[in-house]
């Protein structure tokens, strides 16, 4: 049986062909959100939103993600401190 088994090459190859959408998808996001911080445009939300979408199928996304997410919200309670 090809395709109704669920343990064939055929589900393997569809996931490997999704993990590297989101790869290819992601990373091209994220290269794009670099380039934008040195040039106009949103480069910090563009970065988010590549490891957004690098976060559903890579746990080192997801770690590098909450850890900035986690620094970010840092600096925002040290400025509102010092004003």
């Amino acid at each position: 049986m090809l395709h109704g088994d669920g343990n064939g090459w055929w589900p393997q190859t569809v996931r490997q062909a999704r993990r590297f959408l989101f790869f290819l998808i992601g990373s091209t996001l994220l290269a794009l959100g670099i380039i934008m911080l040195v040039t106009p445009g949103p480069g910090w939300l563009i970065i988010f939103a590549g490891l957004s979408v690098l976060v559903v199928e890579f746990a080192w996304a997801r770690r590098l993600l909450k850890r900035i997410k986690a620094k970010a919200g840092q600096l925002v309670q040290g400025r509102g401190k010092s004003e």
